[in-house]
């Protein structure tokens, strides 16, 4: 028996000697995505689940409705639906960490602007006539700003989906 090394275990051959694709993270094994496959994915997600659209510009050819049949066939491939899942949820995650992201920085405007926080310092140094040095140091400090608190809980709200009805320019709860 030949023993063969492959660089990865993504390289392993099926019986047919097809590359297949084995996830690290379950070990089961999926069949590669064709680069029009993958095309396809990407722009299937990118207009909104138009499949006869992302066929048509992963480079499938034909009809509207040839165009429509090949997507049905695609989304009927398992490791296709998987694609599609896999990067739907990296795109979810990625929005969720922005939105998380969104959320801590609207949270620290809310809390800043409800207390004083240093603006600026600036220090003298004199020498007083017996030959003591004097160091004086200036803080300013920002006053509370309502308005900016409000503001940013309003919109942390708005996020959560707080204001459910918006009626004349005015969001109401």
């Amino acid at each position: 028996m030949k023993a063969v090394l492959w660089h990865s275990i993504s390289e392993w051959p099926n019986n047919t000697g097809e590359k297949r694709h084995v996830d690290e993270k379950t070990m089961m094994t999926t069949e590669a995505l064709t680069q029009k496959q993958l095309l396809f994915v990407e722009n299937y997600i990118q207009t909104g689940g138009n499949g006869t659209a992302a066929a048509r510009a992963a480079g499938y050819r034909g009809s509207s409705a040839t165009l429509g049949a090949v997507a049905h066939e695609n989304l009927n491939k398992p490791h296709i639906i998987d694609a599609v899942a896999r990067r739907q949820r990296k795109i979810r995650q990625r929005l969720e960490i922005t939105t998380q992201a969104k959320r801590e920085r609207l949270w620290a405007l809310a809390t800043e602007a409800g207390g004083k926080r240093e603006v600026s310092r600036t220090e003298e140094v004199e020498v007083a006539p017996d030959g003591t040095i004097v160091r004086t140091i200036y803080v300013e400090m920002s006053p509370f700003d309502p308005a900016a608190a409000i503001k940013a809980i309003k919109e942390l709200n708005i996020m959560d989906g707080d204001y459910t009805v918006k009626q004349r320019g005015r969001y109401m709860w």
